[in-house]
């Protein structure tokens, strides 16, 4: 017979497999915040020279203003994406970590804080999905109504 920990008083009972697939899924959920982490900074650092490359390797006579802003503004896009990514990256290793740590010390509130952080991760990544869906819609909007005129 399979031993349960008893970490949900009543309601749900985690028996060994159970805390095996927590522990397996936290395991590559850190992994993937810490991986997350990596990209964010490598996104924030491209977006901080965005500017200061295009300035600097753009031939001087195709410098415009408007093309300058083009490069802020593209090095802003890159900045937001890089915060989106930071966050996303933190609620996954923090379920991550609290999941490991709730299953080590069979403490209910860090199971509970654990599934927290991926109930937020999960509502951000369906954000980050539905708004990027609308994007390429509007684009593919625009892109056909241009091909009309």
């Amino acid at each position: 017979m399979q031993s349960t920990t008893n970490l949900l008083p009543d309601e749900l009972q985690v028996d060994a497999a159970a805390a095996g697939y927590i522990r397996e899924a936290a395991m590559w959920a850190k992994l993937l915040g810490v991986l997350g982490f990596i990209y964010s900074g490598c996104i924030s650092v491209l977006s901080v020279f965005m500017g200061f490359f295009i300035q600097t390797f753009m031939p001087k006579s195709l410098a415009t203003p408007a093309l300058m802003a083009g490069g802020l503004m593209a090095g802003a896009v890159y900045f937001v994406m890089a915060v989106i990514v930071f966050f996303i990256s933190l609620y996954l290793f923090r379920f991550g970590s609290r999941a490991q740590a709730a299953l080590r010390l069979s403490d209910q509130g860090l199971l509970q804080e654990s599934f927290n952080n991926l109930r937020y991760y999960f509502r951000l990544m369906a954000v980050v999905v539905i708004l990027s869906v609308g994007i390429i819609v509007l684009a593919l909007l625009g892109v056909l109504l241009a091909a009309t005129f």
